[in-house]
């Protein structure tokens, strides 16, 4: 679906805020609607950039924290794969250890499995 080129949208403003954005618009040599239009263009990318940011930031922060999940898991690998503990295989208790990471640590389903 193509976006609109234009779009016709009704602000309702109080007399007050009718008021500032006339002073404005006098300001810089505008009519009232087309700083109106000026102003709402200006906040929704200031919207945009923060939603941007915000959402970067989130991608960071889970990439770090997987990174922090990965390295206890190998640590814990590691330090179970020293102990002298009687284990004919080795690489197959890692895989093991490793394969418990992937299931979930509880069941949240109940008692009963319901």
């Amino acid at each position: 679906m193509e976006a609109p080129r234009d779009v016709e949208l009704t602000v309702r403003l109080t007399p007050e805020q009718f008021c500032l954005l006339r002073e404005m618009a006098e300001q810089r040599g505008l009519s009232p609607e087309v700083m109106a239009r000026l102003l709402l263009a200006s906040e929704l990318n200031r919207e945009f950039l923060r939603d941007a940011r915000l959402h970067a930031l989130k991608r960071e922060v889970l990439e770090e924290q997987q990174e922090l999940i990965r390295e206890r898991r190998l640590e814990a690998v590691k330090s179970l794969s020293e102990m002298n503990l009687p284990v004919s295989d080795w690489e197959e208790m890692e895989r093991e250890i490793e394969s418990m990471w992937e299931e979930p640590l509880y069941d949240d389903s109940g008692e009963d499995g319901k």
